[in-house]
């Protein structure tokens, strides 16, 4: 309540004291004032302007009060307000940090699972190399039924002095039967795929990874000058003076033991490059034709 309603409450306080007083005087008749009368009129009229004051008083207290109280409220919803935008604030963040948390989760498992997809890669090529790289099972097979051979024989035979001994691999180009020294065999691999060369010379087919090394891979038919097939089973990788070729050969047979004595110089033959054979060597009762590793590494 203002100062303008609480004035014009008074005021009609007032009226009504007024009507009263001449309310009263008409009743008795007489229109004198009386000091007794006056003296009462007076004190029902500070009776009723104290009685409005104190209305007014309790009007203004309930007044303040409420303002307090909604005050207060306001107040109270005010700080509502701000702990829900804390909160949500608050749930934004977690909210940003856990997709920030899954978004590195999701990167994390990605670059494992390819590593994991890197390892099984290699994993799987080195177990394809192993099951086409055969230096200790093939070869050494090899060369391991050999000297047992060589040890049943040299206890079968006699005192006398023996003729120094070589061991060959042998293998077969179209049917026919070659050999290369051990000593010039580094590995012997099962066909696999070639990385194509430009401008790369005759005979090579290509070249391999093996284990970190390039190597070219010629087809020995055609160095040879039997034909341009470039069918085989087989890739012999040889070596001398640290130089590596792979030679694609037919199928591999076994190991070749003999002496200078069983050694023929190489006839003429005008179906093979001669320039690239040894010798023609004597095993039982069939021939192999030796190769000049020396020489093909040579003119490669």
């Amino acid at each position: 309540m203002d100062i303008a309603e609480i004035r014009k409450k008074a005021r009609k306080l007032k009226e009504e004291a007024t009507d009263v007083e001449v309310s009263t005087f008409v009743k008795e008749g007489t229109v004198e004032k009386d000091n007794s009368e006056e003296a009462e009129l007076e004190q029902m009229q500070a009776e009723l302007e104290a009685k409005a004051a104190e209305e007014i008083t309790a009007e203004l207290k309930a007044e303040a009060t409420q303002a307090n109280e909604e005050a207060e409220l306001e107040q109270m919803q005010a700080e509502l307000e701000a702990k829900a935008a804390e909160e949500i604030e608050a749930e934004l963040k977690a909210e940003a940090t856990q997709a920030d948390d899954e978004a590195e989760l999701e990167q994390m498992q990605a670059e494992l699972e390819a590593k994991a997809a890197e390892e099984a890669e290699i994993e799987a090529k080195l177990k394809a190399e192993a099951c086409s790289i055969n230096p200790i099972d093939e070869l050494s097979a090899l060369i391991e039924e050999a000297t047992e051979e060589s040890a049943e024989s040299e206890e079968d035979g006699d005192d006398e002095e023996r003729e120094e001994e070589f061991q060959a691999i042998s293998f077969t180009l179209d049917d026919e039967e070659y050999a290369i020294e051990v000593k010039h065999i580094k590995e012997i691999i099962t066909i696999k795929e070639l990385t194509d060369v430009p401008k790369a010379p005759p005979g090579i087919l290509g070249v391999l990874s093996l284990r970190g090394a390039v190597i070219p891979v010629m087809n020995l038919k055609s160095r040879l000058g039997l034909n341009q097939d470039e069918s085989g089973n087989r890739i012999i990788i040889v070596n001398d003076k640290d130089e590596l070729l792979g030679l694609l050969v037919d199928t591999v047979k076994h190991v070749i033991r003999f002496t200078a004595s069983h050694l023929e110089d190489a006839p003429s033959l005008n179906t093979i490059n001669e320039d690239l054979i040894s010798a023609i060597g004597r095993h039982g009762d069939s021939t192999f034709i030796l190769i000049d590793i020396e020489q093909l590494l040579e003119k490669v």
